[in-house]
């Protein structure tokens, strides 16, 4: 069944309009570890990147096993500036920091909401994205809902992903209501179809995607945006120099319009959505 063109394009619309991004720096510090991570992917001869490889329309992984996206392409880009090749480690949302934190990663794009507690442990470049929190559902009275607290009721059940800042939210903003914890989205997403639960939170992105992917599901999101997410590039917190060239990267790479192009690419032309696991 096909989605009719008119709702498409408005999804689409509204996806890019929200999709607003500034760059600057939150975190950086003026402590210099004993070799910069610049000099380390260079001396290693590749960038490591830490990613989920579930988050579309930011990182996905197609039917052939393929890394795609618009923070793969970001990362790409990142290691042709620096002259070596990308590897991407993929993993749980939830590993990402310890990763970054051992050094198993040289950084993480992985959808990453700035907060002040995760500021505490790491730096983050960016936001290169700025969206807000949602909820996927299949009930018009969740979608129109004008404020968290008119869906806070004991009735309602809700997925989100585990360790992500939908968690958090629905824990602060919405006590009342029947949580469930999920590893992947796409388990929340078969919850919804099979109406074990009543809807999903997360960042309207992932929720219009998903619109998208399941035209014949009956989704609907939330309209009224409930929180401003500013997601951005998490970084090891004594690094200035890789801190500086990752400030540097995506303040040209935002000046020339590669930016703007690399979010028009995913968002616009739906052709990939076929082609996810």
């Amino acid at each position: 069944m096909k989605m009719n063109r008119t709702v498409t394009s408005i999804l689409l619309v509204c996806l890019l309009v929200v999709l607003n991004a500034c760059v600057c720096t939150t975190g950086t510090s003026n402590t210099v570890p004993d070799q910069s991570g610049i000099q380390k992917i260079l001396d290693r001869g590749e960038l490591i990147v830490g990613t989920e490889g579930n988050m579309p329309p930011f990182n996905m992984i197609t039917k052939g096993g393929q890394l795609i996206g618009i923070e793969i392409d970001m990362a790409t880009r990142m290691a042709e500036e620096l002259g070596v090749p990308v590897r991407f480690e993929t993993m749980p949302f939830t590993d990402l920091a310890a990763a970054l934190e051992s050094g198993a990663v040289d950084m993480v794009l992985s959808n990453v909401t700035i907060t002040p507690k995760r500021n505490l442990r790491f730096a983050f470049v960016g936001p290169y994205f700025v969206t807000t929190k949602s909820i996927l559902t299949k009930k018009e009275a969740i979608a129109k809902a004008a404020s968290a607290d008119a869906i806070n009721r004991s009735e309602i059940r809700l997925a989100a992903k585990k360790g992500a800042t939908s968690q958090i939210f629905a824990e602060e903003k919405l006590p009342e209501v029947k949580l469930t914890l999920v590893e992947k989205y796409g388990e929340a997403v078969e919850m919804l179809r099979k109406d074990e639960i009543d809807g999903m939170v997360a960042d309207y992105p992932i929720c219009a995607i998903e619109i998208l992917k399941n035209p014949s599901d009956g989704f609907v999101t939330v309209i009224t945006p409930f929180t401003v997410e500013r997601i951005g590039i998490a970084l090891p917190p004594r690094d200035a120099h890789l801190i500086n060239w990752t400030e540097n990267f995506l303040a040209n790479l935002k000046s020339t319009g590669e930016l703007n192009a690399i979010k028009e690419k995913w968002i616009t032309n739906r052709y990939w959505l076929d082609d996810l696991k």
